[in-house]
């Protein structure tokens, strides 16, 4: 048996196995990452009395400072900074810090009142979701376990390791399959993106596996290499 078609079964399998083991944690992560991105604008959806404020014509907004003041009396702590935005009718977004916690809030503020219309602190069916949705994505949900599974290695840093090994065996079955994508003669290259679809459901499914992964081996690289760190 010539050199290659050994080399080049040790690969698929190298490529089935790497799948297997880590494309179910990658598609969880990027499902959740993708689910996360649009985070403010779910959370706005959920809760526009937030975001939205109403304006009474001819009213101005009130200063920087006294919103601060405001906002400092009615937290008790000290706005680190404020977010204000262009549009009339949008709440300012003002983080505030206590002595006593190193953590900061996020409050959004009525510019016209001074008055706190919530924060990030605030918890409601959608911001427990959208947490969820950064746990799994980060951690894989091992945060919310609170005993250490393993020795005294935190949870939170077991689901990075878990995750980003995840990430690399990915990576490198993309690779493998580039690899083994190519035809034994270069000249065929062609044939590995057609689809036959008069063949068997095998046969279908092997070309779509073989032209969709070359066609999207770019993007999954790209979402290998600045996956999870």
């Amino acid at each position: 048996m010539p050199a290659w078609p050994k080399v080049r079964k040790f690969l698929n399998d190298i490529h089935l196995w790497l799948g297997l083991s880590s494309g179910i944690i990658v598609l969880l992560i990027c499902l959740s990452g993708t689910i996360y991105v649009f985070n403010s604008e779910i959370r706005e959806l959920a809760s526009p009395e937030m975001y939205r404020v109403n304006r009474i014509a001819g009213s101005q907004r009130l200063s920087a400072e006294r919103l601060i003041e405001d906002v400092n009396r009615q937290t008790g702590g000290q706005v680190t900074s404020i977010k204000i935005p262009s549009g009339l009718y949008r709440s300012y977004s003002m983080t505030v810090g206590k002595m006593e916690k190193e953590k900061t809030t996020n409050y959004l503020v009525d510019p016209y009142t001074g008055k706190v219309l919530g924060s990030s602190t605030d918890k409601n069916k959608v911001t427990e979701f959208m947490s969820l949705m950064f746990s799994l994505h980060r951690w894989l949900l091992f945060d919310r376990i609170e005993a250490p599974l393993i020795g005294e290695l935190p949870n939170r840093k077991l689901g990075s390791y878990i995750s980003g090994t995840a990430t690399i065996l990915f990576t490198m079955g993309v690779f493998t399959g580039i690899i083994i994508w190519f035809p034994r003669k270069i000249k065929s290259w062609r044939k590995g993106l057609k689809i036959k679809w008069g063949g068997s459901w095998k046969r279908i499914n092997h070309d779509l596996h073989n032209s969709l992964g070359l066609y999207s081996c770019l993007f999954l690289l790209m979402m290998g290499i600045t996956g999870p760190q």
